[in-house]
């Protein structure tokens, strides 16, 4: 055996291992997540065993579970409609993995899946597999190929049960999926199915149209995460076709305005791919998804990494491509924000947003006869002193909630504004009514508290934050 191999950090891809459970009978394998940075780039997928996973109809009995040190496990389903290969000859099955079961498992960092690679005989290489129920990693070394499949002589006792489907990586990087240990004259060692072997599948085409077949694009998606400046490309995004441009672009949906006339109005932004930078971009108009500073027609609010294949946003889960930059601070420039994430939103869901909306709307002319008639906002210094003063309660809610308007103009003829934004996060305090994007100052509900979190500037305990936590 080679000495001084390094172990793999535990935090890293060696994590990202899960045990497959097929039935109740109690069999069981071993998966991992990998990815194909240039053949199938953005996208995650889950590969095994074609004998742990043979068809599709074995996914639908198949769970699939994380353990990772120190942190909840996480269990996913599989969804072989969205991409399936399997060869029993290699004995090699990779699953589609959806965006949304994607995004649940944020700290497993995925297996760089090498196409080409082959370890040298002598070279050490790793086994990480399930033992007894239990994630456990094998350090070996390679003893040649046979075919193709990579010999490997293991230095612990490797299971012969639930390893299966384990991978195995060499400079950091996945070269082979375990199958089984063969016993020879010479001793016992593991034999593993070379990724390299699916190099004639993915130069021919095979392998990228069978894990990624046609869908039909999402009639609805969300983008949620952002806080602070430019949060108003949170929320929900429908279909439509532009006929201009000869595209489909997502309109970002006013809930109120849906709920009033059945279908999605254009509420100033807009999710499409730009015509030159090939990038998917939220944006105030349709346009080429560049930056005025760019030479394009600028609108930019938001814009992911550029990725020149699919008309699905939806796709693309993980990896660099999969992060967005939002415009941010007073020159606009885009800063990446990892936290944004865009999502499908399946029609039940949709369906349930809905019924939150419409119950949001029923309830407004409630809210509305409960409200105190006067609020009186109270502690910004300098020139923001100017929102201070006396608001009175308007006779309409706004975005289904009270809202008040100073008693006199503050800045030529406008008034201060405090209201509920549409996204329904947080009350905003601006000179105009809108969406809550143009705002100076606002408090964001922190849901999962119970209570306010105050952004933006420090505001002093005064009537205002008393009277708000009413809603």
């Amino acid at each position: 055996m080679q000495e001084n191999i390094v172990i793999p950090d535990s935090s890293e891809s060696c994590n990202a291992v899960c045990i497959i459970e097929i039935d109740a009978d109690g069999a069981v394998g071993t998966g991992f997540l990998g990815v194909f940075p240039a053949l199938l780039p953005g996208l995650l997928f889950l590969v095994t065993c074609h004998h742990v996973i043979p068809d599709e109809a074995a996914c639908a009995s198949a769970i699939c579970t994380f353990e990772a040190d120190a942190q909840p496990s996480a269990s996913i389903l599989l969804e072989p409609h969205l991409g399936f290969w399997t060869s029993k000859v290699l004995d090699v099955a990779v699953i589609r993995i959806a965006s949304f079961a994607a995004f649940t498992l944020p700290r497993l960092k995925p297996h760089v899946l090498d196409l080409d690679g082959e370890p040298a005989i002598g070279e050490a290489v790793w086994l990480s597999c399930f033992s007894r129920q239990k994630l456990a990693h094998f350090c070996g070394r390679s003893l040649g190929t046979n075919g193709k499949q990579l010999r490997v002589e293991v230095q612990d006792t490797l299971p012969e049960k639930g390893a299966s489907g384990g991978p195995v990586t060499a400079c950091g990087q996945a070269v082979a999926v375990h199958v089984g240990l063969f016993r020879q004259t010479s001793g016992v060692e593991a034999r593993a199915s070379l990724l390299s072997a699916l190099n004639d599948e993915a130069h021919s085409g095979t392998l990228s149209g069978a894990l990624r077949p046609k869908q039909p694009l999402p009639s609805q998606l969300t983008i949620h995460g952002r806080r602070g400046t430019n949060d108003i490309i949170n929320g929900v995004y429908q279909v439509c076709e532009d006929k201009e441009c000869g595209q489909n672009i997502w309109v970002r949906i006013s809930p109120d305005q849906y709920e009033a006339t059945m279908q999605a109005r254009p509420s100033g932004l807009i999710l499409y791919k730009g015509s030159r930078s090939q990038a998917w971009t939220v944006a105030t108009r349709l346009g080429d998804g560049l930056l005025r500073s760019e030479g394009g027609l600028g609108g930019i609010l938001a814009r992911r990494l550029k990725l020149e294949d699919g008309d699905d946003p939806t796709e693309v889960c993980v990896g660099d491509v999969a992060n967005w930059h939002v415009a941010s601070g007073a020159a606009g420039k885009l800063q990446p924000d990892p936290l944004v994430r865009l999502m499908p939103l399946a029609d039940a869901d949709f369906a349930k947003l809905r019924t939150s909306w419409r119950s949001l709307a029923a309830s407004a002319r409630t809210r509305l006869a409960n409200a105190v008639q006067e609020v009186e906002v109270t502690g910004f210094p300098g020139s923001m002193s100017l929102l201070n003063g006396k608001l009175c309660l308007l006779p309409e809610p706004w975005n289904w909630y009270p809202a008040w308007r100073s008693k006199e103009a503050k800045v030529g003829t406008d008034h201060v504004f405090l209201y509920r934004d549409a996204s329904q996060t947080k009350w905003v305090i601006g000179l105009a009514l809108g969406n809550g994007h143009e705002r100076m100052a606002h408090v964001c509900l922190a849901r999962e508290a119970a209570c306010f979190i105050l952004m933006c500037l420090k505001f002093p305990t005064s009537p205002l934050l008393s009277i708000l936590t009413r809603w």
